[in-house]
């Protein structure tokens, strides 16, 4: 990612999935269904249906917003509004969804043809993982290779939380910030 292409601008990351170290995973049935709006944003669909449509849009997303939030997320109503009415202008769900379209961006292709770094090429500025355990799009699982990408992280779960996690959780990404720019952050066991 960017991070990692201009770490000089880099003090400290603090990040929840898609993280580095899925590979050929990706490509299981389980995946594939639940990638399935990372090929068809690619399509002209989007803009022949869905585009300056908010009845369209809202429908679209609130599948998303039911199947990939945690067990009683309460944030999913007020959420949908104003993703809705940030994307219903003409173009703006064409835009939203445009880093979809980017050959590198899309992550069905971009995980498949992952590749390791070397051990001194893995990123090694400071960076928090919160990883949500009910995100059907990256299982837990899914952690166990972060070390082949980073050297300098820390990895905590956040239970009974789904895909939407800064908007499920935003204390825990607050409180990682926090202690990112206060000092008290430390990596987990020395990589």
């Amino acid at each position: 990612g960017v991070a990692h292409k201009r770490p000089d601008l880099v003090a400290a990351l603090v990040l929840a999935p898609p993280i580095p170290g899925v590979g050929r995973r990706i490509l299981e049935v389980s995946p594939v269904n639940e990638f399935w709006h990372a090929t068809f944003f690619r399509t002209t669909l989007v803009e022949q249906v869905f585009d300056g449509n908010p009845d369209a849009i809202r429908a679209l997303l609130k599948i998303h917003l039911d199947g990939w939030s945690g067990p009683g997320s309460t944030v999913t109503d007020e959420l949908l509004d104003n993703m809705v009415k940030g994307c219903s202008a003409p173009g703006a769900f064409t835009a939203s969804v445009s880093w979809f379209r980017h050959l590198e961006s899309n992550p069905v292709s971009g995980y498949a043809g992952e590749t390791v770094p070397g051990i001194g090429d893995r990123f090694d500025k400071p960076v928090s993982i919160l990883w949500p355990e009910c995100d059907p799009l990256f299982p837990t699982a899914w952690s166990d290779q972060i070390d082949r990408f980073m050297s300098n992280f820390s990895l905590k779960f956040m239970p009974g939380v789904g895909h939407f996690s800064p908007t499920e959780a935003p204390q825990l990404f607050a409180a990682e910030i926090f202690a990112h720019l206060s000092g008290e952050w430390r990596a987990d066991a020395a990589r």
